[in-house]
Order: structure tokens, then C-alpha cells, then sequence
């Protein structure tokens, strides 16, 4: 089969104990939690390096922008830290008061959507204007249960969540969209995936099951239903 082409190249950096993986956009590096910091392995060149950069305790979930400019990092406590991945400096700490699983930048990193307990939260993209602090567009609830995943749509405006609760919902960085369930599982959801044309979601929950929806959004007044 095809993984009979795949050779083992390397072994590098710290044991892996868990957490996020995530490869920056060149895909020239790998990312992953070691501890309170986060360890970069250079693929090309089979260095590892860590940044210097601590969280206060163990990092539960870390986020690097699409335009690979911001990393954020959110440790098991809910308090985060905002790094420039460049230059490995911190610009900004941040206690979301919360235990966060999910943390996820918009595909135009514009945006940051954090699944604190049971709420959805979208805040805007820290900048040097605000001083590289947080400020929160809106806070969401929806879910039952605490939420495991977030991701969004190509086109950064929409945002699928998973939880504990085994539902999938659909929610909207605007105004005029109200959130909607989408599915349920029989376990708790895993993660949740956009097709390219934004056309079809796909769901995995943890037993296994995947499930793909067909939908088509509307965007309505605030005060209506969405069909």
C-alpha cells in the first residue's frame, strides 16, 4: 500500500506526553507542548528547539495564526499567553477565567474563537494599536457541556463547535445569525471540519462515528429563526 513509501527519517526534540500538534504555515516546522513551553522541531534542517516563553502551569491548548505571526498559548488553568512566534517575545498575558480545550485562529487571522467550559467566545485579533491586549467581540452559550473543539469556516465567518454534550452547533462571528444545532452523536464529539465550499460539515465523535451534513447557510435578521 502507500504507506510501504513512508521510511523513518528522524526522531527528535522531547517525549511526547499529549496536546495539540500543528505545523506552521510553511509546513516547515512542527509545533507541540512540552511542559509550559512549546517545542519547535525544524523538519528541513532535523534541529529542535523550545521557545522561551513560560506558561504559569502545563499548556492545555496553543494556537499559531495562519499568517504565522501570533502564537497563543493557554495553559490548564485558563490563563493564556500571546507570543510573538518570530522573535519568541511575549506581547501579552491573559487570564480567560475559564478551563479552555479550545483555541483556534480565523483563516484570516483576524479572529480568535476560545471554547471556555460551555461558552463560545470570538475575540478580536490583538494588535500594537490596543497594546496587544484582548478585546472581546462576543461570549456565546449553546452547549450543555463543556466545549472540546472549535473550528471555522474557510471564509471566516462561521464557526462549527463540539462538546461534551455530543451535539455539533454552527455559530456566526456577525450579528445576524442566530446559533444552530447541527447534529447529535451517541459520544462525545471530537472534532468538526468544513468542506471547501463550505457545503458539507464533517463530525467524529469519539466512538468513532463519522457524520456528514449538508446544509445551507441564510443569514437573518437577529430576531429570526434560521431554516
Amino acid at each position: 500500500g502507500e504507506m510501504q513509501s513512508y521510511r523513518f527519517s528522524n526522531l527528535l526534540g522531547a517525549t511526547y506526553k499529549g496536546g495539540s500538534l500543528q505545523f506552521t504555515p510553511d509546513g516547515n516546522t512542527l509545533l507541540s507542548p512540552v511542559g509550559n513551553r512549546v517545542n519547535c522541531v525544524d523538519l528541513v534542517q532535523g534541529r529542535c528547539s523550545t521557545l522561551p516563553p513560560e506558561t504559569v502551569e502545563d499548556i492545555r491548548v496553543f494556537d499559531l495564526s495562519p499568517d504565522g505571526r501570533l502564537l497563543l498559548c493557554v495553559d490548564v488553568a485558563g490563563r493564556g499567553l500571546l507570543i510573538n512566534f518570530i522573535r519568541g517575545s511575549v506581547l501579552h498575558r491573559m487570564n480567560f477565567k475559564a478551563v479552555v480545550h479550545a483555541a483556534k485562529w480565523s483563516p484570516d487571522s483576524q479572529w480568535l474563537a476560545i471554547g471556555g467550559g460551555r461558552k463560545l467566545s470570538f475575540w478580536r485579533a490583538p494588535c500594537i494599536r490596543v497594546g496587544w491586549q484582548f478585546v472581546m467581540h462576543k461570549q456565546l452559550l449553546g452547549h450543555h457541556d463543556d466545549i472540546t473543539d472549535v473550528s471555522w469556516a474557510p471564509n471566516s465567518l462561521y464557526v462549527a463547535t463540539c462538546s461534551k454534550d455530543m451535539t455539533v452547533r454552527l455559530y456566526a462571528v456577525g450579528s445576524r445569525f442566530q446559533a444552530v444545532s447541527l447534529c447529535e452523536h451517541r459520544s462525545p464529539v471530537r472534532g468538526a471540519f468544513f468542506s471547501a465550499d463550505l457545503h458539507d460539515v464533517y463530525t467524529v465523535s469519539r466512538n468513532g462515528a463519522l457524520v456528514t451534513m449538508r446544509y445551507e447557510l441564510k443569514v437573518q435578521p437577529k430576531d429570526s429563526k434560521t431554516a
